[in-house]
């Protein structure tokens, strides 16, 4: 009868936390049976979306993190990144173009509006910056008693056979395929 993971630790007496620099839609509120929107205390990080200002960079959660570690309380927290979502120039800080052409961050084009490298590139780049991200979240989890999951919601089609887009991972194999990492203090 429970939704989700988080309706359960929630329950069990975890403090429960999602700090995001994607969105998280309404359209999960108030469904019939219920939703984790609706049984989980969400900490909000103020911003222009529901969570942060629009192509926040993930490192912006690791003061948060930071925060919110602190005590000895029993605590589930989750960061929802942006990872490499599309536009993938604008997930990654200037420091991070190791791979270039890149695409330009301002671009709102889709993915089809740039060339094979650029988009290759940008999509390499921001990889590189989530494993920085990542590799600081383990810093902070160290000296905790700490476990990390990490899971990609789906994989990118960076033009495998034409296609480029994401989300339709019944389809592609790209975007079954997804990383997934656990580690332990």
């Amino acid at each position: 009868s429970e939704t989700s993971i988080l309706s359960v630790l929630t329950k069990l007496g975890f403090e429960t936390m999602w700090f995001g620099t994607q969105s998280i839609t309404k359209y999960y509120r108030n469904k019939p049976g219920g939703s984790f929107y609706d049984e989980v205390n969400f900490h909000i990080i103020p911003g222009g979306s529901a969570l942060m200002l629009p192509n926040s960079h993930d490192c912006e959660l690791l003061p948060y993190l930071e925060k919110n570690i602190s005590s000895n309380k029993k605590k589930f927290i989750i960061l929802h990144t942006t990872g490499s979502h599309w536009n993938y120039g604008a997930r990654h800080p200037k420091a991070f173009e190791k791979f270039t052409p890149v695409i330009p961050e301002s671009s709102k084009h889709d993915a089809a509006s740039c060339t094979t490298e650029e988009r290759s590139n940008s999509y390499d780049n921001s990889i590189l910056y989530t494993d920085f991200f990542l590799s600081n979240v383990i810093a902070m989890l160290k000296d905790k008693n700490a476990i990390l999951i990490y899971v990609s919601d789906h994989g990118e089609s960076l033009g495998e056979e034409g296609r480029l887009t994401h989300g339709h991972d019944e389809y592609y194999e790209e975007q079954r395929n997804v990383p997934f990492m656990v580690w332990f203090s």
